[in-house]
């Protein structure tokens, strides 16, 4: 039995087939990453509980925060592919790509918003992800060392940032008075303000992880060995996890996670205008806005330097590993990579599919997280032996390269009839 091929065919369909052609072919091993981060999602909304003590659990940790870390730095690296990889396009071509990244953008927005208003007890991050996409789009004609520059001061101010933000109730107002004239907000509850500043993937703190999948991409993919990957992406998890970990000796960090849970259900209150933020004692007000101390820990979604810098150093090492194995393996990493090469329909039907189970999706067994990932290789599998893209893949693809034919000069359109002098 042969391997299907993941590389994606030239579309010959016009008016499309230049810009398809221009299209890099895909790399197995960032497809194998992304399928592994598709199954720590599975693990963080339908896995064993985390908290359990046992081996499970901790497995279950190891994938929360990480694996949507993982997907975003892989994002990135497919934003400087679509813009020529490690050769920087420019003029037409490169506001060509552009264009593509922008309607690629609000088509997950608008996916990501409907999830969202669909109901559903999971965290979508595809609308944050179209926000992603366009706060990345300066960058990608800066070079590998600056765009590495830019992630390591956007981890050292981004955090700062959302952390005035939340603790300043003036800025905390003016946000709100947005969020009472976004109509995004308005559908789903997560508009503008929370996508780029307070939400759960705010991209003030995410970009980072973007820009180094940039520069990674910038630097030649197919040249850079997963030895490498893997080296780095261990020395910065020393960094970040250890770094954090001494920091909290000196300066014990506070439950970050709980305290921007609990502005949050402030914050609610106010807009529900059963809770008056100008009537409440500072004192009060302290004890929801996360300290300076927070900036000091790693927890999963905390938004710190040190979760940061551990979170781009575990993904580098999950692509390393990705790599080498899509090289030695192909036949038995192809289920996985498979699952990756069409993770947007993937992760839409998994949180489509947790909205039908109900609380059923919740229990702590682990045969649910089993058969989402049974699951989601069969048809990853079976669906690209006959198609060349996933179901949602072709509908992105095709949105952002359709384009209006023009009339060769001289020719006319024999539909239209012939003018009268």
């Amino acid at each position: 039995m042969t391997t299907p091929q993941v590389e994606n065919a030239t579309s010959t369909d016009n008016p499309a087939t230049s810009v398809a052609a221009e299209e890099p072919k895909r790399n197995r091993g960032i497809d194998l990453a992304r399928g592994i981060a598709m199954f720590g999602m599975f693990a963080v909304h339908v896995g064993p509980p985390a908290d359990d003590g046992s081996i499970v659990g901790e497995v279950m940790q190891a994938a929360q925060g990480r694996s949507s870390i993982l997907f975003a730095t892989l994002a990135g690296v497919s934003l400087a592919l679509m813009t020529g990889g490690s050769a920087i396009r420019t003029g037409r071509d490169h506001r060509k790509a552009l264009r593509r990244i922008l309607i690629r953008a609000a088509l997950l927005i608008a996916l990501g918003t409907g999830l969202v208003a669909y109901g559903t007890p999971v965290a979508v991050i595809l609308a944050y992800y179209g926000v992603f996409f366009v706060f990345t789009i300066p960058f990608l004609r800066m070079r590998p060392r600056t765009l590495l520059l830019a992630a390591a001061g956007m981890a050292v101010i981004g955090p700062m940032i959302v952390l005035l933000t939340r603790g300043s109730m003036t800025v905390s107002d003016v946000l709100m008075r947005i969020d009472s004239l976004d109509p995004i907000d308005r559908l789903s509850s997560e508009g503008i303000t929370k996508l780029i500043l307070t939400g759960v993937y705010p991209t003030i703190t995410w970009l980072p992880f973007l820009l180094v999948g940039v520069a990674i991409a910038r630097f030649g993919i197919n040249r850079l060995r997963a030895g490498l990957l893997a080296a780095a992406g261990v020395a910065l998890m020393v960094v970040g996890y250890a770094g954090a970990a001494l920091a909290t000796l000196v300066i014990p960090a506070t439950d970050t996670d709980g305290l921007v849970e609990s502005w949050k259900n402030l914050e609610a209150s106010a807009k529900d205008q059963t809770v008056d933020l100008s009537m409440l004692d500072p004192a009060v007000l302290d004890k929801f806005t996360p300290g300076w101390r927070g900036l000091f820990g790693a927890d999963p979604h905390s938004g710190t330097f040190f979760e940061i810098v551990g979170g781009i150093g575990t993904a580098l090492l999950v692509l390393g590993i990705a790599v080498w194995l899509s090289t030695r393996f192909p036949r038995l990493t192809w289920p996985v990579a498979a699952v990756g090469a069409m993770s947007l329909t993937i992760y839409t039907a998994h949180v489509i599919a947790i909205n039908c189970l109900g609380s059923d999706a919740s229990t702590p067994a682990g045969w649910i997280l089993v058969a989402f990932i049974g699951a989601s290789m069969v048809f990853a599998t079976c669906w690209l032996r006959v198609f060349d893209r996933g179901p949602l893949e072709r509908v992105m693809h095709q949105a952002s390269v359709v384009r209006l034919r023009r009339r060769p000069v001289g020719k006319r359109d024999e539909s239209e009839p012939p003018k009268l002098l």
